[in-house]
């Protein structure tokens, strides 16, 4: 009983945590696994499928016939029949059956990864576009919050003499072109919680990070090696493994169909009974369907090949755009580590040492460099989740 109490009580603790705890990017994984309706759609055809492919592997079903005839005179008796069969397709279809099925249920399971792994994509590039947005609030509303303080400022120092209604109008405009771009940001935000809602089932996670997660290096080749051995790029392997066995399977169809059974015929108190066998002579059924099995695996391959010579060329395009990104990223870190930031342009139009004018110039100038950098920063982790998928 005492165990029963600890196993209950660190139910409660851990499920105290995952909802309290600020939101991570594994609290989404963990939500999206549990209830993305397209993972537990994928789930439940991939059950579907498995079972789908385990029909048709037996015999068909035994044949038993019965006859009654009466005799007419009746002087001849009554006639009775009575049979018991079974068809069988030639031995070796059952074994090439067997083995498609079993290709079947790997492609079956094949997909069902390939759709988790891009909806665990989709969750880390939503959480990566969440960071941005969030990121460039904070940017956003603390740079609105100055404007209105400068233009409350620049109220009172009119009324005093201090100021002229041009740098009151300057002011104004600057803090309606600020709301603007915080209003086209709550569009944004909107976008993106329908999307996080629909990859969590309907579970509204508020995500507050601010920190982009590490980047982590990326080496052309071997991300290369690992999307050869992908589930999509599999995918089509097996596709072709499927066709080639198509082609054992039509084969065999044309092969001869066997019949066995027991007969037995009673008339004028005369019994007979013995043994029925059969066999279907191919002559004309199927007659080109091996011909079309074979033409299906001939696209399959070049299909596959179509397929891997795109994936190279979207691949290269991607790395040598992300490896531009970093070195944008890096370039305008290390001048914005060195560049005179917002606060010192502050204290300088503070201190009369530069105009509304020249203020409003030279911050805009730095904080579109900010906004720039965090635009390149989201679109490279957005490219690095994009190589990295394979790993997911």
């Amino acid at each position: 009983m005492r165990l029963k109490n600890i196993i209950s009580l660190t139910a409660i603790f851990l499920v105290c945590s995952y909802l309290y705890a600020q939101p991570s990017l594994d609290t989404l994984l963990i939500l999206v696994n549990k209830d993305n309706s397209m993972l537990i759609t994928a789930q439940s055809l991939l059950e579907t499928r498995k079972l789908d492919a385990r029909t048709g592997l037996t015999p068909s079903n035994p044949e038993v016939e019965f006859g009654y005839m009466w005799g007419n005179p009746v002087d001849i008796g009554n006639k009775i029949d009575f049979a018991i069969t079974q068809s069988f397709d030639f031995p070796t279809a059952y074994s090439s059956r067997s083995k498609l099925a079993k290709i079947n249920r790997q492609q079956a399971e094949l997909e069902y990864k390939a759709t988790r792994q891009a909806i665990y994509l989709k969750a880390r590039q939503v959480w990566i576009e969440q960071v941005y947005l969030n990121k460039v609030e904070s940017f956003y509303t603390g740079r609105l919050d100055y404007a209105l303080t400068v233009f409350k400022g620049f109220e009172r120092k009119l009324e005093t003499g201090e100021a002229n209604r041009l740098q009151l109008n300057q002011a104004r405009m600057k803090v309606m072109a600020l709301e603007n771009e915080v209003s086209l940001l709550r569009r944004e935000f909107s976008k993106n919680k329908a999307e996080i809602l629909s990859l969590t089932g309907n579970y509204e996670l508020r995500i507050l990070d601010t920190i982009f997660p590490a980047s982590v290096p990326i080496i052309f080749d071997s991300i290369l090696l690992q999307y050869k051995e992908s589930y999509l790029n599999r995918l089509y392997q097996v596709e072709i493994e499927k066709k080639a066995k198509e082609v054992d399977v039509v084969f065999n169809q044309k092969l001869p169909k066997l019949k066995a059974g027991y007969y037995s015929e009673s008339i004028l108190n005369t019994k007979l009974q013995g043994i029925q066998a059969g066999i279907t002579i191919p002559l004309w059924g199927n007659a080109r369907a091996v011909n079309t099995a074979k033409a299906n695996l001939a696209y399959a391959e070049a299909d596959a090949e179509g397929y891997w010579q795109h994936q190279q060329n979207k691949l290269k395009n991607m790395y040598e755009q992300w490896v531009y990104l970093h070195e944008r990223v890096t370039d305008l870190d290390q001048m914005l580590a060195v560049a005179n930031d917002e606060a010192l342009l502050r204290r300088a139009m503070d201190a009369g040492e530069i105009s509304l004018t020249e203020y409003f110039y030279e911050s805009d100038f730095y904080f579109q460099n900010i906004i720039n950098l965090l635009q390149f920063k989201k679109e490279m982790f957005l490219l690095e989740a994009e190589l990295r998928k394979v790993y997911y």
